[in-house]
């Protein structure tokens, strides 16, 4: 019976789940501050922020979607490597 994937294989798989994982993980921190940042402002609402928050809520913001950008990328190689694997 032959494996289904080689030690190699499965580490690359492995690899990139671990990554998955993390940027996952990493985005619901960053989440979980946005929410801080706009709990700490008047009425909850953007317009209301202080210069510093809004600063630190836009850096947030922009980390956020370029952690979001590699993880959607993540999933695609590793979609495209099963895909492609002709076994």
């Amino acid at each position: 019976m032959t494996p289904l994937l080689s030690v190699y294989e499965l580490q690359n798989v492995l690899s990139l789940l671990f990554q998955k994982n993390k940027f996952a993980f990493d985005l619901m921190k960053i989440t979980f501050q946005l929410e801080t940042i706009l709990e700490q402002t008047p009425n909850h609402a953007i317009h209301n922020m202080s210069d510093a928050q809004t600063t630190a809520y836009i850096t947030l913001t922009k980390q956020k979607s370029a952690m979001s950008e590699e993880l959607h990328l993540l999933m695609i190689i590793q979609m495209n490597s099963l895909l492609l694997d002709d076994r």
